[in-house]
């Protein structure tokens, strides 16, 4: 998967950056003056990294905080053309709250032919319809 567009970033503070000393990604001691040191909006924690170290990770298409795998920016994949609808269904699902309701995500993909961005382009696949239900 890629990730697109680059995630928001913000300058870490000096308090931030003295509380941590070093990049986790690379191990390099901030006060060395190696690059920016930034904090990704994304993360519920305080992490600072060099921004260059960053930028080489979500590069791999890693599309996650390398330290607390919070979700940066849309991650996107090879998936074939499709769909998927989200519903909210009245009733409960089994093992729950008979007053709690229930979510049915479907996924619908036609027949076709894999493309240049897929493990085998030129080969056909049969579509699918798939159900998934959450409490």
């Amino acid at each position: 998967p890629a990730v697109a567009p680059p995630p928001a970033m913000r300058d870490a503070t000096e308090a931030e950056i003295k509380e941590h000393e070093s990049c986790p990604i690379c191990a390099d001691d901030f006060s060395e003056g190696n690059g920016r040191v930034v904090q990704l909006a994304a993360c519920g924690s305080v992490h600072p990294q060099h921004e260059a170290c960053v930028a080489r990770w979500l590069a791999t298409g890693a599309g996650r905080c390398a330290i607390c795998r919070a979700s940066c920016g849309v991650r996107t994949g090879a998936q074939p053309d499709g769909t998927m609808t989200d519903y909210v269904e009245p009733g409960a699902l089994s093992g729950f709250p008979a007053s709690s309701r229930t979510r049915r995500i479907t996924y619908e993909f036609e027949d076709g032919v894999q493309g240049p961005d897929h493990p085998e382009p030129g080969t056909r696949y049969r579509g699918t319809r798939r159900d998934c239900y959450l409490p």
